[in-house]
């Protein structure tokens, strides 16, 4: 009775320890993030105001919401109750477990595999007792949503944590299956058949193995990889994992192989008990901790691998104590480390290694050499470091002999140029040209548009030593010329050339932008010579527009930006980007007088579906105290975007100003009838209603009162707080009633 007792007790502990680590993992890994109030999915339980929040009401809108299979409703409401009475009755709890299981097949209906795994974790964070079923649903969303990385991080730590969750052998046996299946689709052909090995080791039922090798079988590895790997386990003198490798390489393949059947014979021979290395069983029954199935487990879904009920081996990487790179007792191959010996994974990593030199991949043997050497002893690094360097050296050789074969002809070129005797017929032929009559011919057909006659002439001159004057006089025509025979790069040369002698040399700044303008380069260079242009108001419409678009993606709002704008404009009227661009300067700047509002107002004129400048006007009427213009300019933004927090907050802010309790009311009622999937305006509709009309004997001078304290709208910013702080959550700024 007393050990039936501890038993108890200790099972207890490890339970309630499990559980924590579960609490732990969705905190951590939450898959809503605080983005996800913006979305679709429904929003964190913490931005409901308390104060407007009746439990009981907020119970039979569940439970309503609930038998329409209105799942997300229900959840949010369930959610709030909890979090207002710190906690749910059994009852509760039992409907929450169902809606969030309920829309988790929703969700899986619809492929969103991430929001289904967050409704699996806070079902799991709901249930009383440690439930291998759930965790087996998530790691099975997982492997459906083909994050394999992820996956395979998790078996890993499942496995370097078995001890405390007492896993058996069956359920490892299928984590090392799964394994398998990911270092597949990694192509990592060792791992995976190592993996493949070690569940039918742990599990000799031919029909699970079986399940994966259909998975990795040719989706992702040639079969005969396998057969090569049972004789490298045999030359290892490892007889069980090379007869498990070639069996299974015998049920795979498409036809008899009769290798495999020789190394099959010549393995029993040495050892005749492995005859019986797999048997064909039922199924056996699930792990211990899975016994508890219950409305909320999932059917398993027909020829999908990842989808069997009865697979309760996954668990959650955040469900285990400590990670990898805390736990000292894993990193130093403690009580819980993989069987897999260093030693043999050595040998595997030198033997790829060695395959891929004598393939003549160089590169890659050197990368396996260096895997090897960093778990390999002091005298197995020598040898290690000798084969780095020779494939090294060979992964080198061609180029070791293009540079041999380069500075080889490069010194027969200068040999050839300083001790050719044609070279001083040159050098007489050359002090023989005339520098101003040559200069001036280029400079002619330059200006009679004759451009590849000037090129001839101009390159006479281009290694004589001229004056500053001649310099600049022979580069700038020879980059106009170039740059008229459309040789980009020749004119680019040329005309930096002239900016070293005159850097403000007007001329070459404009055909420099000419350039970038063609070739659309819009590297700091290029914006540094059109705004050097535009300063000297010689800059045309595309530099003007090359510049602002700069701007823009930069955030460069400022003075100048607005003057560019403005001249883009005085050509160009219908241009959106200068007219946004103008718009977010006021803004920026707070200027909301009467010349910014009819700029305003003329820009969304003409560019109607800018969304964020009309927020800007709206911010302007707001100021403006035109409260009137706001309510009718809220309504046009509402058809844009329902869910923006700054519209709701000054369209609030602008009734309550205009002393109108019904309105706010009868708006509401139509935003939520015209946009019934927006969470906000749902929620504000509910909590207006609460303040305005379940307190009618609240005079209506009062109402105001209650509408700002209770919504917190920011005067700096207009931020709507939904939560009671008494600072902006935005500006974090007071809050003025």
């Amino acid at each position: 009775m007393t050990d039936k007792k501890r038993q108890y007790s200790a099972s207890h502990a490890i339970y309630s320890v499990i559980l924590i680590i579960v609490s732990f993992f969705i905190s951590f890994f939450s898959a809503i993030p605080v983005a996800a109030q913006q979305t679709s999915e429904p929003a964190a339980s913490s931005v409901y105001p308390v104060s407007v929040c009746d439990p009981d009401v907020l119970i039979d809108e569940a439970r309503n919401f609930y038998r329409q299979k209105d799942y997300i409703s229900a959840i949010n409401r369930i959610e709030t109750v909890m979090y207002i009475n710190k906690g749910l009755s059994p009852e509760l709890n039992e409907m929450l477990t169902e809606a969030l299981a309920g829309q988790l097949e929703n969700e899986l209906a619809k492929s969103d595999y991430r929001n289904a795994a967050s409704y699996n974790l806070k079902i799991m964070a709901l249930r009383e007792s440690f439930d291998f079923i759930w965790l087996n649903k998530l790691l099975n969303i997982y492997m459906m949503s083909a994050n394999y990385r992820k996956t395979h991080e998790l078996c890993l730590e499942i496995l370097k944590k078995q001890g405390l969750l007492a896993l058996d052998e069956r359920a490892l046996s299928k984590i090392y299956g799964k394994l398998s299946v990911v270092y597949a689709t990694f192509r990592d052909s060792a791992r995976s058949f190592d993996s493949l090995i070690e569940a039918a080791l742990k599990d000799n039922d031919f029909k699970t193995i079986k399940s994966y090798t259909t998975l990795i079988f040719p989706a992702h590895l040639n079969a005969g990889l396998l057969l090569d790997h049972a004789a490298a386990l045999a030359g290892k003198n490892k007889v069980k994992e090379a007869y498990i490798a070639a069996f299974i390489y015998s049920r795979t393949a498409e036809k008899p192989d009769a290798k495999a059947a020789e190394l099959i014979a010549a393995l029993l021979k040495k050892d005749t008990s492995l005859k019986d290395a797999f048997i064909s069983t039922p199924a056996a029954s699930d792990h211990a901790g899975t016994s508890s199935t219950g409305t909320y487990e999932v059917a398993a879904v027909k020829d999908n691998p990842w989808r069997d009920e009865t697979d309760t081996s996954m668990v959650v990487l955040s469900n285990v104590p400590a990670k990898l790179k805390n736990d000292g007792s894993i990193r130093k191959g403690g009580a819980h480390t993989p069987s897999k010996q260093t030693g043999g994974e050595i040998d595997i990593t030198l033997l790829r290694a060695d395959e891929l030199f004598e393939r003549g991949k160089y590169e890659d043997s050197v990368a396996e050499y260096e895997k090897a050497k960093a778990m390999a002893g002091d005298d197995l690094k020598k040898e290690i470091d000798k084969k780095i360097f020779s494939a090294y050296w060979r992964s080198k050789e061609d180029y070791i002999k293009f540079a041999a074969y380069s500075i080889i002809l490069i010194v027969l070129v200068i040999l050839f140029y300083y001790f050719n005797p044609m070279s001083f017929f040159n050098k007489e032929q050359y002090s023989l040209i005339s520098v101003s009559k040559t200069l001036k011919k280029g400079v002619d057909s330059v200006r009679d548009k004759k451009y590849q006659p000037a090129i001839n002439e101009l390159e006479k001159l281009v290694d004589m030593k001229l004056s500053t004057s001649e310099t600049v006089a022979l580069f700038l025509n020879l980059g106009i010329a170039y740059y008229y025979i459309n040789s980009y790069a020749g004119s680019l040369m040329a005309l930096k050339k002239v900016l070293q002698y005159d850097y403000e040399n007007i001329d070459a700044y404009k055909y420099l932008a000419r350039i970038y303008i063609k070739t659309k380069d819009r590297s700091f260079k290029a914006i540094e010579v059109f705004n050097f242009l535009i300063s000297k108001k010689m800059a045309d419409l595309e530099m003007l527009k090359a510049v602002l678009n700069h701007n823009v993606s930069q955030n460069l709002i400022d003075e100048a930006g607005v003057q560019i704008a403005s001249d883009i404009l005085s050509v160009d009227i219908a241009n959106e980007t200068a007219g946004r661009y103008i718009v977010k300067y006021f803004s920026k700047i707070k200027r909301f007088d009467d010349e910014a509002l009819r700029f305003s107002e003329k820009y969304m004129e003409a560019c109607p579906r800018d969304v964020d400048s009309r927020i800007m006007l709206l911010e302007t009427y707001y100021r403006r105290k035109d409260y009137k213009k706001v309510i009718s300019e809220c309504g046009v933004l509402f058809t844009y975007v329902c869910d923006n927090i700054l519209i709701h907050s000054i369209f609030i802010d602008s009734i309550v100003n205009l002393n109108k309790p019904q309105m706010l009311i009868s708006e509401y009622d139509r935003l939520s009838r015209e946009n019934p999937g927006s969470i906000i305006t749902n929620f504000i509709n509910q909590s207006l209603r609460s303040l305005i009309i379940d307190k009618k004997s609240t005079p209506q001078v009062d109402y105001a009162l209650a509408v700002r304290a209770n919504f917190g709208v920011c005067h700096k910013c207009f931020h709507l707080n939904l939560n009671e702080y008494n600072n902006c959550q935005r500006c974090g700024s007071a809050l003025k009633i």
